[in-house]
């Protein structure tokens, strides 16, 4: 609400009625209906509660859906390494409890990386002594054979069918 003062432009039409510049000739307001505004601004109110509320369902949905796929994935890695483990320890039994002389090398060098206990026996040399060094180092066999061997691998795939033996150089203690 605005009070509406009298100017001296008011006077030419209103002077008989005893007004003085500056007098407070009556006020003015203006109303308006707030319902219609109101009711949009409610709907555009629901309208934005409803969509933060989809997009943090869908966010919940979905960070929920990626951790079961980590925790699933995560289950088969663990299943993955235990079987993984026990393949190894039943690999390790084999290889250090056969009864034959048995050696895992590397293919390009022919350095060793583990021997059995029936090469450390009927060879004399200890595990220690064995690891790192390559059998022509130990005086066991000539670089010939495992380049043979070599050779031969390169050419068929399957283990099989390769013929091992032949290292007539062969140093055992008995």
């Amino acid at each position: 609400m605005k009070a509406m003062l009298v100017e001296e432009s008011c006077l030419k039409c209103h002077s008989e009625q005893g007004y003085m510049i500056g007098d407070i000739r009556g006020d003015i307001s203006v109303s308006v209906p707030m319902a219609p505004y109101q009711a949009v601004a409610d709907a555009s109110i629901r309208r934005h509660c409803l969509t933060y509320f989809l997009i943090w369902a869908f966010g919940l949905i979905f960070f929920n859906y990626f951790l079961f796929l980590l925790r699933k994935e995560i289950k088969g890695k663990e299943s993955m390494e235990k079987a993984l483990q026990v393949s190894e320890e039943k690999f390790a039994k084999a290889f250090h409890n056969h009864f034959l002389l048995m050696m895992i090398s590397d293919l390009e060098s022919g350095v060793i990386h583990d021997v059995n206990e029936k090469f450390t026996s009927l060879t004399g040399f200890s595990k220690a002594q064995a690891v790192g060094k390559t059998a022509g180092e130990l005086g066991l066999c000539d670089d010939s054979h495992r380049e043979r061997i070599k050779n031969e691998l390169e050419k068929e795939s399957d283990l099989e069918e390769l013929e091992t033996h032949g290292c007539d150089t062969l140093k055992l203690i008995s």
